[in-house]
């Protein structure tokens, strides 16, 4: 059995643990709304098709697309803002409701998932040099942002289930 001062101090260090993913959560926010622009500069023809000037619709279907793009990047920002929010506030002490955790495991899901399909597409016929590094990249950049969650979700439910023992012996 672990002594009071012990399990002060060890909710100490994961609340200031939360409050550190917190603030990388919202960081990792905002890279995914950079990657997200960059893509399309990179590429624009995924989001605009060369063909779609000589359509007589072509602004209606593009005033579409940008405001899709843009929700799209709003909601990516919101979920990773509110998880990472939820964490900062939890880590400062303030009780949070525990969907902050929940986003966080969704998104650690989708993640994992993203990981799965590019290392699937390791195997592809029509890999190049350069699609290759790309995909090594992003499943670099993927895992460590899925164990950055992971910790996050980890420090998150040992916090609580620390002050529920405590808690429970008062």
């Amino acid at each position: 059995m672990e002594n009071k001062d012990d399990v002060q101090r060890k909710i100490r260090k994961y609340r200031n643990t939360l409050y550190t993913l917190g603030n990388g959560m919202i960081a990792l926010g905002l890279w995914s709304i950079v990657q997200i622009i960059l893509m399309i500069l990179n590429s624009p023809e995924m989001f605009f098709p060369a063909d779609m000037e000589t359509q007589a619709d072509s602004p209606v279907i593009m005033g579409i697309t940008v405001v899709f793009v843009i929700m799209i990047i709003a909601l990516i920002f919101g979920i990773f803002g509110f998880a990472g929010s939820g964490a900062r506030a939890e880590g400062l002490g303030k009780k949070r409701s525990p969907l902050y955790i929940v986003a966080t495991v969704l998104l650690l899901f989708v993640h994992i998932v993203s990981v799965v399909f590019y290392l699937f597409s390791l195997f592809s016929d029509t890999i190049t040099e350069s699609s290759l590094i790309n995909i090594i990249v992003t499943i670099t950049v993927n895992v460590t942002v899925a164990v950055v969650m992971a910790e996050l979700v980890h420090a998150a439910v040992t916090i609580r289930k620390y002050e529920r023992n405590a808690v429970k012996e008062k």
